[in-house]
């Protein structure tokens, strides 16, 4: 908001970045579709840990949280966030 941005998302993490499954299930369902489900890097912050505390410190006050995101504005007279 202090910026005047309206669009926000992930950019994708740099070419030749290690990928995993996002959910590290050894289900047959899982490994048939694994293709088409989300997968998540190596690398922060576009890592999952499953732990409280390692995200916490991750997510800490001096966190980034703009690392790895892209910000816009949308172009007049285009739809941006809902006001409400």
């Amino acid at each position: 908001d202090r910026h005047g941005f309206t669009q926000a998302w992930p950019l994708a993490p740099p070419p030749g970045t290690t990928t995993r499954p996002l959910i590290d299930i050894s289900a047959g369902y899982i490994q048939r579709a694994s293709h088409t489900l989300p997968r998540q890097s190596d690398l922060d912050p576009w890592r999952i840990h499953q732990s409280y505390l390692a995200e916490r410190r991750l997510l800490g006050r001096r966190a980034r949280l703009a690392e790895g995101m892209e910000f816009r504005r949308s172009p007049a007279g285009q739809p941006g966030r809902p006001r409400g």
